[in-house]
Formats: structure tokens, C-alpha cells, sequence
């Protein structure tokens, strides 16, 4: 009982943030208190936007160019057996889909573009409709992107000349009006992406009536027949981008890292230290009688007190943060730099179970090393 009472009187006494009677000790401690917040709100921040950058972006490419797509595995279309076959699954959304890769001229301007034909009921045009900002879709006309319209000088109500190349002495020209423009910020899309209405473009695809060379689904996991035909997800059609994508990871990583270290660095020196200014102290009470184990548990009770503050402090911060940016958009970010004019956020509870998980590890870590260390020159 009587090193239970001591025990209390220790704690209260080195849990103290601020102590008039050792002022000193106090400022390192709250130095300490407040290099681990901000490393917290630093980390919270830079991995929240990061993960804000790439959901985004995947979102805009699921949105305009679908999620899994189906080929077959022996033919270079998709019949409407097919179709029918894939679609069984009543929770899919699934379109017939086609592409071909063109020329477009207008007033002397040239631009290789890859045509796509979406059907009526495709569920993409919800999702195209999102970015368009001048016109709209018209099954007659064609969508045409922002930086296209840009290059080749173009406005909504011109009519466009396209040209498919069949072969090197067979082609198709048609001249087809825009109706609308979109804009997402991701410039293989923008530039080089044109929609029109399968319907009203079926002769300019194919002279037959056989159809289309693939599907596109809303899911990303599909069950289908693997003998027959072959599922090709958004990360297959876009590899380099992906791959260009995540080497922005690298930089942002090593700065984390950085960042960690410092924290790691600075609850060794704030453990040691605390453990190093007591020294004459743990002497006076091991020769009272109180054992090394509980000395230790006294220091570890502290560190992870300040660790615990920092962590709830540190968090509550950065999303406070987070949510304000997130709400008003302060930040304006150049569009075709970024794929969007403001800050994105995602919160992410991995981050808060990593950090907490790290902060109490090394703490437990640090606080019995520095109280080892200091024991042997006792």
C-alpha cells in the first residue's frame, strides 16, 4: 500500500505539463507535446490529400470510361448472344460499347481522336453529363472535350469532320455537329476523346450489321466464363497512367518518413531526458524500496500519456482542417495540372489506426529504453 501511495504521488507529480518548480523540465515536455501534434497533423494532411488526388482521378476515369470491360477471347467483337450471356447477373450494368480511332478536321485543323459510340440507355451518360459545362448531349451531334475544342478552335454548333481510315484506300467521312463540351481536367480524355450516339454512328463503325468489339460494367469484380472471354479492368486499359501516377508516391513517402523520424527522434530525447533529470530521484526511492518495475511503469504511464495527448490533439486538428478546406475550398489548385481546380480530401480511419498504433509502439519502446540506459549508471 505504501508503494501504491508513492506510486499516485509520482504520477501526479510527473504528469504534470507545466511545473512552476522546474520550468525547464516543463518546456521540453510541452516541446516534445507539441513536435509529435504537428508531425500527427502533417502526416493526417499530406496522406489524406494524396488519397484525395487518386480517388479522385480513378473516379473520373470510372465515370467516363467504366470500370471492367469484356472481350472475347476468339473474336474481335462481341455479338448480341453475348451480350445477353454477360448480362445474366441483373446486378451489373452493362453497354455495348464501341470505339474507333479517327481524324477530326475542322478549317484546316487536324486531331487524331478515338471516336466512341455510346447507346441510349448507357448509364456512362449520366456520369459524361457531370462534366459537361457548355451544350448537351443530342443524339445527332457529338460531345467533344475541352482541350480539343481549344486546339482546333472549335465552339458548340460547328460541325466537325471526321474520318475513319478502313484501310489505306478505303475511308469514311462524315460531318457531324457538336452540341456539347465537357471538361475533366485529364487531358488524354479532354484532347483526344469524342462521344456521339451508337445509334446515329452504327454505319460509321461498321458496314454490317454484327456489333460491338466490347461491354463496359459498373463493377469491379465480374464473374464471367473464362474460356470465352477475357475481363480487362480500368488499371489494365491505363497502365502508364497508373504507373506515372503512383511515382508521385515515392517523394511523398520519403517526406512521411521524415517526418516519423523526427517524431521517433524526439520521443527518445523527451523519454530520455525525463528519465535523465529524475536520476537522483529513482536513487533516493530505489533505496526506499520501490523496484525497477514500477519506476519503469511510472515514466511509461507518462510517455504514453503525452503520446496520447499528442495523438487525440494531433488528429483532431488535422481534420478540423481537413473539413474546413474540404467545405470551402481556400486552396485553388490549375486544373489541367492537378485534374482539379481544389484541394481533394479523403479521410481515411487506416491513418488513425497507423498513427495511433506507431505513436504508443515507439513510445513503449523509447520510455523502457531510456529508463534501461539510465539504470546502469546508477
Amino acid at each position: 500500500m505504501k508503494i501504491s501511495k508513492i506510486n499516485r504521488l509520482l504520477l501526479q507529480e510527473y504528469l504534470k505539463i507545466w511545473n512552476k518548480n522546474f520550468k525547464f523540465d516543463s518546456f521540453i515536455g510541452i516541446s516534445s507535446l507539441v513536435i509529435n501534434l504537428f508531425s500527427i497533423v502533417l502526416v493526417v494532411i499530406i496522406i489524406s490529400i494524396n488519397s484525395g488526388f487518386k480517388n479522385n482521378i480513378n473516379s473520373i476515369m470510372e465515370d467516363i470510361s467504366g470500370v471492367t470491360r469484356v472481350y472475347s477471347n476468339d473474336a474481335p467483337f462481341l455479338l448480341i448472344d453475348d451480350f445477353n450471356n454477360i448480362s445474366k447477373d441483373g446486378n451489373l450494368k452493362i453497354s455495348k460499347v464501341i470505339e474507333k480511332k479517327c481524324i477530326v478536321k475542322y478549317k484546316g485543323n487536324n486531331q487524331s481522336v478515338l471516336l466512341t459510340g455510346l447507346e441510349p440507355s448507357e448509364h456512362r451518360i449520366d456520369n459524361i453529363e457531370k462534366f459537361i459545362y457548355e451544350g448537351s448531349f443530342i443524339d445527332s451531334c457529338v460531345l467533344v472535350g475541352k482541350l480539343l475544342v481549344e486546339k482546333l478552335n472549335l465552339k458548340t454548333d460547328d460541325a466537325l469532320t471526321i474520318i475513319s481510315l478502313e484501310d489505306k484506300d478505303k475511308k469514311k467521312i462524315k460531318k457531324i455537329k457538336i452540341s456539347g463540351i465537357f471538361a475533366t481536367n485529364i487531358p488524354q480524355y479532354d484532347k483526344h476523346i469524342i462521344y456521339g450516339d451508337l445509334n446515329y454512328l452504327h454505319d460509321f463503325f461498321y458496314d454490317k450489321d454484327v456489333f460491338y468489339s466490347y461491354f463496359v460494367s459498373n463493377e469491379k469484380e465480374i464473374q464471367i466464363n473464362e474460356d470465352m472471354y477475357i475481363a480487362e479492368s480500368l488499371f489494365d486499359r491505363n497502365t502508364s497512367f497508373f504507373n506515372w501516377l503512383n511515382t508521385y508516391d515515392n517523394p511523398i513517402k520519403l517526406l512521411i518518413f521524415f517526418i516519423f523520424l523526427i517524431s521517433v527522434i524526439n520521443m527518445f530525447n523527451n523519454n530520455y531526458f525525463a528519465v535523465y533529470n529524475k536520476r537522483y530521484q529513482i536513487k533516493i526511492l530505489k533505496i526506499l524500496g520501490t523496484s525497477d518495475y514500477n519506476l519503469n511503469k511510472i515514466f511509461l504511464i507518462r510517455s504514453l500519456t503525452y503520446s496520447l495527448l499528442s495523438s487525440i490533439f494531433g488528429l483532431l486538428i488535422a481534420y478540423i482542417i481537413l473539413s474546413i478546406e474540404n467545405k470551402f475550398h481556400f486552396i485553388t489548385l490549375p486544373k489541367y495540372i492537378y485534374f482539379i481546380d481544389h484541394l481533394p480530401i479523403e479521410f481515411n480511419s487506416t491513418i488513425l489506426i497507423v498513427i495511433v498504433l506507431y505513436i504508443f509502439f515507439v513510445t513503449i519502446l523509447s520510455s523502457i529504453l531510456s529508463y534501461k540506459i539510465q539504470i546502469k549508471h546508477l
